[in-house]
C-alpha cells in the first residue's frame, strides 16, 4: 500500500526477515525498479546460538516449543530473506562470514555498515536534482531492536543538510 500511495521508491530496506515477502513480490514483478535490502541488526542466527549457548549454561530456559520453533521458523525466514534480497547490509565481520559460508549472497552484494552508513558510498550517491523515487521506505517494526534510532538520526541529519527526503514507515508500532 505504501508503495502505491507515495512511492515508487528507489530503495526498499527492510530488517531481517521483514525482507523475504517483500523481495519475494519484487522477484515476481513488485515493486518495479526498487532495489531490496535485507539489513541486520543483529543476525538472528548469530542471536540463537548465543541462546542456546546461554540455556547449555544455566543462564536462561527456553520452553521446548520455543527451541524448536525458532530455528524452524524465524531462522528459516531470516535465511530466505538474505537469498532473495538484492544485497545484505550486516554489523560485522563475523555475520559477513556467516552469510557467505551459507550461501546467501555473493561477496559484493555484502556490506558491512556498523550501525551507519559508509561515507565512501554517499560520494557516489546521485546528484540532489536527479530524478528518483519518492525517498525511503523502511519496513520494520517501530522498536529499538530495528534500529530505528539510527534511522531517525540518519533521516535528522539529511533534513538539516537541507535534503528534503520523506521517510515512510511501514509497520507496526510497539506500544
Amino acid at each position: 500500500r505504501a508503495w502505491r500511495t507515495h512511492g515508487p521508491y528507489d530503495v526498499i530496506d527492510a530488517a531481517g526477515a521483514e525482507a523475504g515477502p517483500i523481495a519475494a513480490a519484487r522477484h515476481r514483478g513488485e515493486f518495479r525498479g526498487a532495489v531490496v535490502i535485507a539489513r541486520s541488526h543483529g543476525l538472528d542466527h548469530i542471536y540463537y546460538r548465543g541462546l542456546v549457548e546461554d540455556g547449555r549454561a544455566g543462564l536462561l530456559a527456553k520452553p521446548w516449543w520455543r527451541q524448536l520453533w525458532y530455528p524452524a521458523v524465524r531462522l528459516s525466514q531470516a535465511s530466505r530473506a538474505f537469498r532473495l534480497a538484492d544485497g545484505a547490509i550486516l554489523l560485522n565481520r563475523r555475520e559477513r562470514l556467516l552469510a557467505l559460508h551459507r550461501g546467501w549472497q555473493t561477496p559484493e552484494r555484502l556490506a558491512v555498515i556498523p550501525h551507519g552508513v559508509l561515507m565512501a558510498r554517499t560520494a557516489a550517491a546521485p546528484a540532489a536534482d536527479a530524478p528518483r523515487g519518492a525517498g525511503a521506505l523502511f519496513c520494520g517494526a517501530w522498536y529499538t531492536g530495528k534500529g530505528i534510532h539510527y534511522l531517525a538520526a540518519a533521516h535528522r541529519l539529511l533534513r538539516e543538510r537541507g535534503r528534503a527526503a520523506r521517510l515512510t514507515i511501514l509497520g507496526p508500532g510497539v506500544g
